[in-house]
């Protein structure tokens, strides 16, 4: 059987695991999660928080916020994965590996810190083990610590989040974006194992968990979809051990290779789910409107995976000093179809309901179903930033501004 494929199929399957290209058949932002195992958590709030954003490309009817019910009930908890993240509470025996080692691993500055704070940390720890659910806030009269090239910061507030990294203390739920800490046995639902994964069994289901998410996998996802933790501890992250483990399994009929047309890389699926693999491309709906996706959405977060895919090449400005930005401080890129196709610099002005699309870049010719499909995904954006005002200042190239802005306010006037 040849499994040449090209990479517009590869792309539509890879869209199709996500959700991100098919028609909503999900039910809940738990489902969402699930499949894709990890969403990122971000502070950053120029726009819809990343995480929010992420599901909102993926459950229409998904609403701000809606996600963190789910870590009151129980059923996720946050952890780091790739970052900080969202995961499926079944997943703690597995992240469990990755909390011994920050354990093991405080950083140098945390590793001083503590030797002449154990007193701190230990009356934290016992004020949590009384009261419950604290946050940083409740601890009154604090002492504020200097780290250099860093703000001051409550020297409680590092004992909270070394307690968290050592999973010593886990996060209970949030109110607004306040954390509040509590013992793991509180927080950890009776029926999870609060053992450790057998370390034997961590490679395989790192396999299951990104096949699951991306509906492919190479070397270089098992390096970073989860992390480069797992794949230190397992292959001391050399690229020929991890390739080695991908053909074991491809021997044993777990998996087979696909050759993707114009990738280097080699690429493997499930066994028996390549027959489903071409299903899948039928499904695709391409006729849906644009999705404007968070710069820490799981098909954008590692640099390296919209340049293979989709010779998209990415840069988060946010964190550059503004004289060194070409494009704009939160670029939101723009997902038409199964192609990237440019970025938007947006920011929400939360009290006149107004977002103003400060740049729109993009690298494809605007025809008439183009700009039906890209005004549709900037007014789904709008509102789902709960905005009635959309204000467009710059594109590129010029002369789509003219073709935009009669139709986004003709639109906006009939839905309202």
């Amino acid at each position: 059987m040849d499994n040449t494929v090209s990479i517009t199929q590869i792309r539509k399957f890879v869209l199709a695991n996500q959700f991100l290209r098919i028609k909503n058949q999900i039910n809940s932002p738990l489902d969402i999660l699930k499949k894709i195992h990890n969403i990122q958590i971000d502070t950053i709030s120029v726009v819809a928080r990343s995480h929010d954003l992420i599901l909102f490309n993926r459950l229409s009817n998904y609403r701000e916020k809606d996600i963190w019910k789910f870590e009151k009930e129980g059923k996720i908890f946050e952890y780091f994965s790739h970052s900080l993240c969202f995961l499926p509470i079944e997943e703690y025996p597995f992240y469990m590996w990755i909390i011994d080692y920050m354990s093991k691993n405080p950083g140098e500055w945390t590793k001083n810190w503590i030797k002449d704070n154990q007193t701190v940390i230990d009356r934290v720890y016992n004020q949590v083990k009384k009261a419950g659910p604290t946050c940083s806030s409740d601890f009154k009269n604090t002492t504020k610590v200097k780290r250099e090239g860093w703000w001051e910061i409550k020297a409680e507030n590092i004992a909270l989040k070394y307690l968290f990294h050592t999973g010593k203390l886990l996060i209970s739920h949030r109110k607004g974006f306040q954390r509040y800490y509590d013992l793991p046995e509180r927080v950890i639902p009776p029926n999870i194992d609060s053992e450790p994964m057998e370390k034997e069994e961590i490679p395989f289901h790192m396999l299951n968990v990104i096949l699951n998410a991306l509906g492919v996998v190479s070397v270089a996802d098992i390096q970073n979809y989860l992390g480069n933790i797992f794949p230190k501890l397992i292959w001391d992250n050399k690229k020929e051990l991890i390739n080695e483990f991908l053909i074991e399994n491809e021997n044993k009929d777990i998996i087979t290779r696909i050759k993707i047309k114009d990738l280097e890389n080699e690429y493997y699926l499930i066994e028996n789910e390549y027959d489903d693999f071409i299903k899948t491309l039928k499904d695709n709906d391409d006729k849906l409107p644009v999705k404007l996706l968070s710069p820490f959405d799981n098909i954008i977060r590692d640099r390296y995976y919209p340049k293979k895919m989709w010779n998209f090449d990415y840069t988060f400005e946010a964190y550059l000093p503004k004289r060194k930005r070409q494009f704009g401080f939160y670029l939101l890129p723009i997902l038409d179809n199964c192609e990237l196709i440019g970025n938007i610099d947006a920011k929400v002005y939360r009290k006149e309901k107004k977002i103003e699309l400060i740049s729109i870049y993009l690298e494809k010719d605007l025809d008439e179903n183009l700009l039906i499909r890209l005004v549709e995904g900037i007014i789904n954006f709008a509102k789902f930033n709960n905005c009635d005002k959309i204000v467009l200042s710059q594109t590129y190239p010029q002369n789509i501004k003219k073709a935009l802005i009669p139709e986004i306010k003709d639109i906006m006037e009939k839905q309202s």
